[in-house]
């Protein structure tokens, strides 16, 4: 069964992102209280790519059609 997240991505840790400031996440509970977690890493995230690359010769060919 394919779902909305039924595809792989690539994370890469990002440096330097406590450097001047503090980024925060915060949950509320059950109760209404609410919870802070520091973040402390900053991933960016993008789509690993499933499909097949043209080389010029190819696409020229794929084109002609």
């Amino acid at each position: 069964m394919k779902g909305l997240f039924d595809f792989r991505m690539k994370g890469v840790r990002e440096g330097g992102i406590t450097e001047n400031t503090s980024y925060y996440i915060f949950t509320q509970c059950a109760d209404g209280a609410f919870e802070a977690f520091p973040v402390e890493e900053w991933y960016t995230f993008s789509p690993m790519i499933k499909y097949k690359y043209l080389n010029s010769e190819e696409a020229e060919e794929e084109f002609s059609r």
